[in-house]
Formats: structure tokens, sequence, C-alpha cells
């Protein structure tokens, strides 16, 4: 893991080639949307040009909307309470050994509200090897979009009144 103190469009793009290599064994899939903000290294004519050069769609979120890239907004909170929050960072390699730990732990050991509570290698275990299990997964899966679509409909449904 590489921990650098700041993202240029070639640090963007590099994560990017290295998502499709790590993901995608190299291949871009078909109508795949890449969704940012609007930091600089994601709008620069350079970062921009190799998405359209891989026929890569690109969204940004509105300003100062994180609830509009909801998943990565909650995957940051969870990273920073759990793992960065309750340690002491004295220097760099202290904040790299953390974070790599936290990327550990998250992604194989602690369970996940959309995985039904499983961790991600248990998961990934009952999906290989019970029929049964992917057949309710599928069931609480659409469950919890249904529950996404009914609350992001009642937010952006609301009247807003300004008093003042």
């Amino acid at each position: 893991m590489i921990i650098i103190t700041s993202c240029t469009s070639k640090d963007a793009i590099n994560a990017v080639d290295n998502s499709i290599i790590r993901e995608f064994n190299g291949r871009v899939p078909d109508n795949i949307t890449l969704r940012t903000d609007n930091g600089t290294q994601y709008i620069s004519k350079e970062f921009n040009n190799y998405l359209k050069l891989l026929a890569i769609n690109h969204e940004y979120i509105e300003r100062e909307t994180p609830e509009e890239n909801g998943d990565i907004a909650s995957f940051h909170n969870s990273i920073k309470t759990d793992y960065i929050w309750v340690n002491e960072i004295n220097n760099l390699n202290d904040g790299k050994i953390i974070i790599e730990n936290a990327f550990y732990d998250y992604n194989n050991i602690r369970p996940h509200s959309t995985l039904d509570y499983y961790s991600p290698l248990q998961f990934l275990d009952k999906w290989n090897n019970d029929k049964g299990f992917r057949e309710y997964y599928r069931g609480f899966l659409n469950k919890l979009k249904e529950s996404y679509k009914r609350r992001r409909n009642n937010y952006y449904n609301k009247v807003m009144i300004n008093v003042s």
C-alpha cells in the first residue's frame, strides 16, 4: 500500500488503472461509470481525457453533498471512527501501519450491514458453498435496495422551508 499526502490527476489515473487490473483483469467493463467528487484531480483535463480513452463514463456528485456518494462517505466515516481516531498516530509510518491494518480488517474481518452482518470472508465462504444462502441473500439485498430507494425518495421529496 502506498500512502501519499496529496492526490494529483496522475495519482487518480494510477488508481483507476490499478482498480481495472485488480477487479477486472485489465479489461474495462462495458457501460461502467465512475462517480467522484469535484476534487481538482478529478476535474482535470488529463484525468477526463484518460477516462474517455477507456470509455468510462464520469459523473460528479453535487458540491457539498456527500450523501450523493453515501457508500464512500460511510466507508470514510468507518475508517476514521473505527481505526484512526481510536489510535495515537505519531508519524507517517504509524499512520501507514494503522491504515494497512484497517483496510485488511475492513475487507476481511469486520462485519458489514450490507452483508447481513457477516464479515467479507464469512460471506464469501457462505456464498460459495451454500446455495440456500445465495437465494436468501438475494432477497435480503432486494429488501435493502428498496429501503435505500424509499429513504432517498423521502429525502429528495422533502419540502424545504427557509426560516430567517
